[in-house]
């Protein structure tokens, strides 16, 4: 009878021992699953942020390379229309340069608008990961016993 005891209480024992290590082990885990959702949240943000200034840097200076390029423009107009025969010996080199340099930037154009409209795709797509990953970081933390 004493030894049945002896056995029932060391089984109870055990029972409990492994019942306490299974807890230890899945608060452990949750733990660690609330903390790499907490530093996904935290490196995407910081993604996020840096891709915005990226993106508000590279308008800033699309404006900027617009308003160059108007300005270019601008100035072949000026030789063409100087005189109503064209434009006049002594500045053609000179209005070749300028129409060279302008027709060499607005080919350059599409090349730094379809870059500008790749980073705002790309800032979108972090910021979309970026929410994805606060909703479950929510979602984790909202889970009783968290």
């Amino acid at each position: 009878m004493k030894r049945r005891r002896f056995i029932a209480v060391g089984l109870i024992m055990a029972v409990l021992t492994v019942v306490g290590i299974v807890r230890l082990v899945r608060a452990e885990r949750e733990r660690r699953v609330l903390q790499n959702l907490t530093e996904a949240v935290s490196t995407l943000r910081f993604s996020a942020d840096s891709c915005s200034a990226a993106l508000d840097a590279g308008q800033t200076r699309l404006i900027g390379y617009r308003q160059r390029l108007d300005s270019l423009h601008d100035a072949v107009r000026e030789f063409e229309a100087a005189d109503p025969r064209g434009v006049a010996a002594e500045q053609y080199d000179e209005y070749m340069n300028a129409f060279a340099l302008y027709r060499d930037s607005v080919a350059a154009w599409d090349g730094r608008v379809a870059a500008l409209q790749g980073r705002l795709r790309q800032c979108q797509s972090l910021a979309r990961e970026h929410n994805a990953a606060v909703d479950s970081l929510r979602a984790a933390r909202a889970v009783p016993g968290r």
